[in-house]
């Protein structure tokens, strides 16, 4: 593919993928495995942080989720030395996976609680049936998220058992 060549809805990243695939293939990304953005810039050629790069390692990274259910998180080390860090591709273990959910349900918490104010500030009155039934199943959606995020983080004590 010639650089610079002008592509409709952008330069595909799939060629990219396919070299960062044949580079670390998928049997060889086990839970914990570092790989630096160096490494990384290397294969696909694109300097770190610009558009292009985050353009194909998210691809990358998307694939390795809805394929082969590999989580690849970006995270950063200090050199030897302690002088410098440097950005890193970790292969996350399965606790890691927990922590990457309970962050997602966090901002999902955040997201709904939002989402909950605006429809709050709706006149329900003013609406017809079918947005009635909208604005009920959204509330509903958006109670049932943030409850859960709520139990997760322990501020929600629930009814035991013992107490009936």
């Amino acid at each position: 593919m010639e650089k610079g060549k002008v592509y409709f809805g952008g330069i595909p990243t799939e060629p990219d993928v396919n070299k960062l695939m044949d580079k670390f293939p998928v049997n060889m990304l086990n839970p914990g495995l570092e790989i630096t953005y160096e490494e990384v810039a290397k294969v696909i050629d694109e300097k770190i942080g610009s558009s292009r790069w985050r353009s194909v390692t998210n691809a990358w990274r998307n694939k390795m989720e809805s394929n082969y259910n590999k989580y690849v998180s970006c995270s950063s080390r200090k050199s030897d030395s302690g002088d410098e860090t440097y950005g890193v591709f970790v292969v996350l273990t399965e606790g890691g996976k927990v922590q990457l959910g309970g962050k997602k349900v966090k901002s999902a918490a955040r997201t709904a609680r939002k989402a909950a104010r605006v429809l709050t500030s709706v006149s329900y009155k003013a609406l017809k049936d079918e947005e009635k039934r909208d604005y009920d199943l959204s509330l509903a959606r958006a109670g049932a998220i943030i409850t859960a995020a709520q139990v997760r983080s322990g501020k929600v004590l629930l009814p035991t058992m013992d107490d009936a």
